[in-house]
């Protein structure tokens, strides 16, 4: 529950970073899951929420089930001209697909944020980080579970102390 939260948090600061109020946006959102797996529709949800709210159109893809690349969902959505897309919110898997993936969207000038901390440090030595190699690569959103884990912890004794106080 406590990282639905920080999802809910990151997902909509990052509509907010692409939501200049003079004109409206179209944002695809790769959704890293497939249908059924609550934390990440409950995220598409609140995106849905957010996005109307701020007056920005947010085309979903998922991931492919058998790969996990966001690089096939991102490079159909581009393909389909009848929609231009301004910027692209997806989880970078780590293995080779990113560079390409990354150095398409830098060519096209499409800003893009990268959910989670799914890369691993070989993923960082190719990529860098944000905005190191790849100027539109604007940040990545990502959560500490060490911190939620121990926040997890702490409500849940807390809530044992309420239901069962100290004789």
């Amino acid at each position: 529950m406590l990282k639905i939260k920080y999802l809910s948090f990151f997902l909509m600061f990052t509509l907010l970073c692409f939501s200049p109020l003079s004109w409206a946006l179209n944002i695809l959102f790769i959704n890293p899951a497939q249908k059924g797996q609550p934390n990440w529709d409950k995220a598409q949800e609140l995106v849905a929420i957010a996005a109307q709210q701020l007056n920005i159109k947010v085309i979903y893809k998922r991931v492919n089930e058998k790969k996990r690349s966001a690089l096939y969902p991102i490079f159909e959505a581009l393909e389909d001209k009848s929609t231009p897309i301004d910027a692209v919110i997806f989880m970078a898997s780590s293995g080779d697909d990113n560079a390409l993936l990354f150095s398409t969207l830098e060519q096209l000038q499409l800003p893009f944020i990268t959910l989670e901390n799914s890369l691993d440090e070989r993923d960082y030595k190719n990529l860098g980080y944000p905005r190191e190699k790849f100027s539109y690569w604007l940040t990545q959103k990502g959560f500490n579970d060490h911190e939620s884990g121990y926040k997890l912890a702490l409500s849940l004794f807390k809530e044992a102390e309420r239901m069962f106080p100290p004789r």
